[in-house]
């Protein structure tokens, strides 16, 4: 049998290990064309999702905006806003219309003059991220998008007038009951109910017990936790107390919500229920224990309570 030599066989390993290396050379030439062919598709994809204005304009000054938008920036200069963003020392970037809605050369050079950002017209969400960078003391990021105006894609122009002067607080479009009302309807109704907090009276704000730009795990976005809110203005009923009522001082109860409706209630004193049946909610073995006359703390037995420093069973 016929011995092969070894530089030979060398010979061919080499021009076998070269023809690997050209195949996978030509796979990895192809495989970016592919690549760059579905990118392509991608991007164009992309394009039709994106804003009206991209961030690629220019600056142009608040003369430019003048010529279309005058009467729009004659009434802007009244407001808040317009006082402040005039400011003859700040940066093109802060100054004037192009501070909340950038750079206008495509808008102005634009035949439709969409290319702009346009809160009124623009995602809820688009509009919070304009807004925040200058009002992170009223309401950080994330805070607003864990409140329940935030998940609902509430943005700051539903509640707020930028454009229009107002003697109104944080240039807000109506009185801020009407404003909150005009949304909350439910809370609408119980403001008409026989006992209610006198907010319809313009004795109390929504805004005194709530804060709208905070997140919900505070309860509601009240200021303040458990029946802190509630106790601001009720403090008669604080304590401490030698005998607590369950429901003031116990983490699992809902506090005062226990037995009072914040907003209003056909019952007295805000109560859920009328009578024993608020009672027996929770004491449910003495539905038997009968009561002549009234209620479980009007007739001389449990008056106490919200608490009290004499008898066990919270009686005056």
């Amino acid at each position: 049998m016929k011995s092969v030599n070894p530089s030979s066989r060398m010979t061919w390993a080499i021009l076998i290990l070269f023809g690997g290396i050209v195949f996978v050379a030509a796979q990895l030439t192809v495989t970016p064309a592919k690549s760059q062919t579905e990118s392509g598709k991608s991007t164009k994809k992309s394009a039709k999702r994106a804003p009206l204005w991209d961030g690629k304009a220019d600056y142009v000054g608040d003369e430019i905006c003048l010529g279309c938008h005058a009467e729009v920036a004659e009434n802007w200069k009244k407001t808040r806003h317009g006082q402040t963003l005039s400011h003859a020392g700040l940066s093109k970037e802060m100054r004037t219309c192009e501070t909340c809605h950038g750079p206008g050369s495509e808008h102005a050079s634009d035949d439709n003059h969409k290319k702009v950002f346009n809160p009124a017209s623009m995602p809820s969400d688009k509009v919070i991220k304009q807004c925040l960078p200058c009002h992170s003391s009223t309401a950080k990021s994330l805070e607003w998008a864990a409140s329940a105006h935030g998940q609902n894609d509430v943005s700051c122009n539903k509640c707020h007038d930028i454009h229009k002067p107002t003697t109104k607080n944080s240039l807000l479009k109506q009185n801020p009951t009407e404003l909150c009302l005009s949304c909350h309807k439910k809370q609408n109704a119980e403001f008409r109910s026989n006992t209610h907090h006198p907010v319809l009276e313009g004795r109390v704000k929504c805004t005194d017990c709530h804060n709208p730009h905070k997140p919900d795990r505070v309860g509601r976005g009240l200021k303040g936790t458990g029946d802190n809110p509630c106790l601001k203005c009720h403090t008669e009923v604080k304590g401490p107390f030698r005998v607590e009522h369950d429901p003031n001082v116990s983490g699992l109860s809902d506090g005062c919500t226990t037995c009072h409706k914040p907003h209003g209630s056909p019952n007295p004193k805000l109560l859920k229920l009328f009578g024993r049946g608020l009672c027996l909610q929770c004491h449910t073995d003495r539905a038997t224990h009968r009561v002549s006359g009234g209620t479980c703390w009007n007739v001389g037995c449990h008056s106490e309570v919200h608490g009290g420093n004499r008898a066990l069973l919270l009686q005056g």
